[in-house]
């Protein structure tokens, strides 16, 4: 079988990609789980040449490791979403455990290759179906708590930051749900040709070079990010944030009012009175004293100016305001209904208003206006001002000449 040269292509690009990845990993662990993934998905590309060229022991079993490591795909990726998503630089030895179907599938083609045994037809073929539907279902099962983890992260980032650029991963989840999709595409397809549906294989090699491409999208994407390599600036270690991103199923212990709390932040904002009375249940927070908070909170919002510091955080304001976090964001999402990045950016855009329409600030571009009002980006000014307003800076300061 002859190697394509867009598999050459590949292979090596992703190689290069890993190695950078490892010798980053000693900054961070999601390093080394990205390095990982993309090592052997890329070394991947080479399966069917490497199977059909296995004419010696050491290449076949070289052929077993790579036929297998597709096992790795799903662990791997969930797990470099795990430790981007927080603070901890030792490797959980319960993760070890994501890798199980990986060595049982490994070592039942080496047991049975070392034993000489082979099989029929019939239950090769068996065995190879089952085989395939369970590396589809895991990767499947893999990206979906992939995705459900950046969602509840990014929650979370809304109700801590005031400023998100530098923890934004909204375009991974938009790749990974992508890959996800053409993963369901490729299953569908594998599904409508053991019917008998002829004509698919076409679609096959499309399906590869897509789900190449967004893995090396992703790869740039945190190569673009240098604040993803090093924990001083890159992630938050704070133990709310890791609380809010933790999953169920492996992190959670049950009666823990904080973290019950914290977790409760990540459902959407749009929550109606009644469910909002039902998340802070536990809460020790009068009504009466909520109000009063929220008096409080408005009051050194508008005499200090505090949105204007871009590092303003939800730590550092309860601490100033000398209460605690949870009470704090339980004031902004019951009174207010919005989360804590939506009630500062909206003291921002009418302090850009201000800005917009007064003289002494002409001399301003829209950096420097972005900047005066609060904001690190003059992008994230722009999407914000036009959220609220309806308009861009510019539309919206000619209507205010024209009035």
């Amino acid at each position: 079988m002859q190697v394509s040269f867009l598999q050459l292509i590949g292979t090596f690009q992703g190689i290069l990609l890993s190695v950078f990845f490892f010798l980053k990993s000693r900054h961070r662990l999601s390093n080394l789980m990205l390095g990982l993934y993309v090592f052997f998905f890329s070394v991947g590309l080479l399966e069917d040449w490497f199977v059909q060229n296995s004419d010696t022991s050491g290449k076949r079993i070289i052929a077993f490791l790579i036929s297998n490591s597709a096992y790795l795909y799903g662990p791997l990726l969930y797990l470099f979403i795990y430790y981007l998503t927080t603070s901890t630089s030792h490797f959980n030895k319960k993760h070890f455990l994501h890798f199980a179907p990986f060595f049982i599938f490994f070592s039942t083609d080496l047991v049975t290759f070392l034993s000489g045994w082979q099989p029929d037809k019939f239950s090769s073929d068996i065995l190879e179906v089952v085989g395939f539907e369970l590396l589809v279902i895991q990767i499947l099962i893999y990206n979906i708590l992939s995705i459900r983890r950046l969602t509840k992260y990014h929650a979370g980032v809304l109700e801590t930051y005031s400023n998100i650029e530098e923890r934004d991963l909204r375009w991974l989840k938009r790749l990974l749900v992508i890959i996800t999709c053409i993963y369901i595409f490729s299953f569908a397809l594998s599904h409508l040709s053991l019917f008998g549906v002829q004509g698919l294989g076409k679609y096959f090699g499309f399906i590869q070079v897509m789900i190449t491409l967004c893995i090396y999208l992703i790869s740039y994407n945190v190569l673009a990010r240098p604040g993803l390599f090093l924990p001083e600036t890159g992630f938050p270690a704070e133990k709310e944030m890791e609380t809010a991103t933790r999953s169920n199923e492996d992190e959670l212990k049950p009666g823990n009012r904080v973290q019950e709390n914290i977790l409760n932040i990540e459902k959407p904002i749009q929550e109606t009175e009644s469910v909002l009375v039902s998340k802070y249940r536990k809460s020790g927070l009068k009504p009466e004293h909520a109000k009063k908070l929220l008096t409080d909170l408005q009051k050194i919002m508008e005499e200090e100016k505090l949105f204007k510091q871009p590092e303003l955080n939800i730590h550092s304001l309860a601490s100033i305001m000398n209460i605690s976090k949870n009470h704090l964001t339980q004031v902004i999402n019951e009174q207010l209904q919005m989360n804590f990045f939506e009630f500062i950016n909206t003291y921002r855009v009418e302090e850009a208003k201000k800005i917009l329409v007064n003289p002494d600030y002409s001399h301003l571009n829209l950096q420097g206006i972005a900047a005066e009002a609060g904001y690190k980006s003059k992008t994230t000014f722009f999407i914000n001002f036009k959220k609220l307003t309806g308009f861009s800076p510019l539309e919206w300061s000619k209507q205010a000449g024209n009035s």
